[in-house]
């Protein structure tokens, strides 16, 4: 890493050191655990329902699955490019340029938003207008609260800026460890709704029929 000036540049390797976020790949378990339910369903119920249920079920476990939910940005790429700017800031890069430098080493809608945001702190907008800018983003009030903090007060924005970052990466990786906890008992759901019909077919309609028959029905 070399510095230039108040403007830090890195190498065309550095540039790459992180890829850009790519849509989740279908992996094999996911294409197995929809068999996996339609083929219980049919072990349970080896009838034309059971054919139902795996049809049904399989279909909708293979949805489930399957979605595609992008969300606007990813926490962790934007907890990444606000590191990014702490580090410009440090070695001296006027806030504007901090943002508009890390907006061109990014090619998605972070860094379309980031160059927004530094152009408009570069024409006289206060932070918590040109914050408008990067709406849907964590933690934009607090940014915008430290910027006009350190121009009020004169105190430092590298350090406040990288606490943001490290607290929107922590928020997000409990968010995804608490997401992965409620997805174990998703999937457990359509086992569930393929065995409780299955059982009553099985365990409790012989039984039913039993009695309708000793009753002359």
């Amino acid at each position: 890493m070399t510095i230039t000036g108040p403007i830090v540049h890195t190498s065309d390797s550095a540039d790459h050191s992180r890829p850009e976020s790519e849509p989740p790949r279908s992996t094999p378990m996911r294409r197995l655990i929809p068999i996996g339910i339609a083929l219980t369903c049919l072990a349970l119920s080896p009838d034309l329902l059971g054919l139902f249920l795996a049809g049904l079920l399989g279909w909708t476990s293979h949805r489930f699955l399957h979605r595609t939910t992008r969300p606007k940005a990813d926490p962790s790429e934007w907890a990444w490019a606000l590191s990014l700017v702490a580090a410009a800031l440090r070695t001296g890069a006027p806030v504007n340029e901090a943002f508009i430098y890390v907006s061109e080493k990014r090619s998605d809608d972070i860094g379309l938003r980031l160059q927004r945001f530094g152009s408009a702190l570069g024409l006289g907008s206060s932070p918590s207008h040109a914050a408008a800018l990067l709406h849907g983003l964590p933690a934009v009030s607090r940014l915008a609260a430290g910027i006009e903090r350190s121009q009020s007060t004169g105190s430092a924005l590298a350090d406040s800026v990288a606490e943001i970052a490290d607290s929107i990466l922590e928020d997000h990786r409990y968010e995804v460890d608490r997401r992965s906890a409620r997805a174990g008992i998703s999937l457990l759901a359509p086992t569930f709704l393929c065995f409780l019909p299955a059982f009553a077919l099985t365990g409790i309609s012989p039984t039913v029929m039993g009695l309708l028959r000793q009753l002359h029905f």
